[in-house]
């Protein structure tokens, strides 16, 4: 029961002080001089015990005068002092950085992580974590795709076009697939070629090509309406024919494996994958174009929002169902971590080194975190703080005093009455 010390305290102090007064008229014979003296002594001695635990945290009988002989209300006027040692006692013995590092050793950390993580506690972090996560994606919607844009176009300014297309097409080369990809080129263009619209845009560049190869030249208009249209009955659209056939057949003997003109567009193409490599000019239009192209596609902005639009719609839909794949996937890597003693070992030792240098570098913050705390507290505050918490125990001392006291008193009357 609280308080009971100081109840017991003040009771022995009345008793004593009840005592000597009824013994001190017989003072003059030995039983009553011994009661005397020893009921006096255990007064003096719980009365100055009193005094002294009270003054701890207040004036004692309102006696503060003079104060170089009654020092009193010490936590009040010492107020600074007092946190202070708190401080220091809790940050460099309590908690000094060897006895924090000691006693982590003694832990094997990264199981003990392993286990927890791994029981049902473990899979309710997973799912506050995840439900949290999804939350934050929906509500910071806007934040996410700004910064996932900025994210994306850093990487991709970052990203080394030339040398991505150097080593694909050296790739494709070496793999045999510049054949395949000749061969189906050409037959792409012979399609096309074949069609009606690949037929007009032929005529079209036959009509303009003698447009300006006639450009108002009277002469040339002659020959060419003479000797293409009445001598040998060639009309645009036979001549655009002509064309279109004659290119065709040329582009099916580009299909033959050592066509000419095969060959020399597979060493055209190997001279400028050199270039994409050693053709500075090169390397900076193409880099330059990349950063064009990027900084102008409007559609990249709106692509990443799909992404996202899509990811939080699909994940919001099968929250449940990914929080169960999640907790099968992190219950078998678990498992497989606590069968692997060379991995925990390096877990462990890796947990243990991020702590160990925490500590080393904001073991400061245990007392600044300690003295904020306590700063929150006025004189008073912490006088009845201290009070409520350590009062009680110190009236054993009163208690000792007395007992203590009237012990000395009684053997300092049998000493004097014997010498005497």
């Amino acid at each position: 029961m609280k308080g009971k010390n100081r109840t017991a305290a003040n009771v022995i102090l009345v008793f004593f002080a009840i005592v000597f007064l009824i013994s001190y008229p017989f003072k003059d014979l030995f039983i009553g001089g011994l009661i005397s003296g020893g009921s006096l002594a255990a007064f003096i001695g719980g009365l100055a015990d009193f005094f002294g635990i009270t003054a701890i945290f207040k004036k004692p009988l309102g006696i503060n005068l003079p104060k170089k002989i009654f020092r009193t209300d010490i936590i009040n006027n010492n107020r600074d002092k007092f946190i202070n040692t708190i401080v220091d006692t809790v940050e460099n013995d309590l908690l000094n950085k060897d006895k924090l590092k000691d006693k982590f050793k003694s832990y094997e950390l990264s199981l003990i992580l392993t286990i927890f993580l791994k029981s049902k506690s473990g899979d309710k972090i997973l799912e506050k974590a995840i439900e949290e996560l999804s939350e934050f994606v929906v509500e910071e919607n806007d934040k996410i795709l700004d910064v996932s844009l900025d994210i994306l176009i850093d990487i991709l300014k970052k990203f080394n076009l030339s040398g991505f297309l150097y080593e694909l097409i050296k790739y494709i080369i070496a793999s045999g697939y510049e054949d395949k990809a000749i061969d189906k080129l050409v037959n792409i263009i012979i399609v096309n070629l074949r069609s009606k619209d690949g037929f007009e845009l032929i005529n079209k560049i036959y009509i303009d090509s003698m447009k300006n190869y006639e450009q108002e030249n009277s002469s040339r208009k002659i020959v060419n309406k003479l000797f293409l249209g009445n001598i040998m009955g060639i009309s645009d659209e036979k001549a655009s024919k002509i064309i279109q056939d004659k290119a065709i057949v040329i582009l099916q003997d580009i299909l033959i494996k050592n066509n000419k003109n095969r060959m020399l567009i597979k060493n055209r193409v190997d001279f400028y994958v050199e270039k994409l490599k050693s053709d500075e000019k090169l390397i900076y239009k193409i880099e330059n174009y990349k950063e064009k192209l990027i900084l102008e596609n409007k559609n990249l902005k709106s692509f990443m929002k799909s992404i996202i639009d899509n990811y939080i719609n699909v994940n919001s839909e099968n929250l449940t169902t990914w929080v169960d794949i999640l907790k099968l996937e992190k219950k078998r890597v678990l498992s497989d971590l606590i069968r692997d003693k060379d991995k925990i070992y390096k877990l462990d030792k890796l947990i243990k080194d991020v702590m160990f240098k925490t500590i080393d570098e904001k073991h400061n913050e245990i007392g600044k975190l300690v003295k904020k705390n306590l700063d929150k507290y006025n004189n008073s505050d912490i006088t009845k703080l201290m009070q409520e918490k350590v009062e009680d125990d110190l009236q054993i001392i009163r208690i000792n005093g007395s007992v203590v006291g009237g012990m000395v008193g009684v053997i300092t009357y049998l000493l004097t009455f014997w010498i005497a």
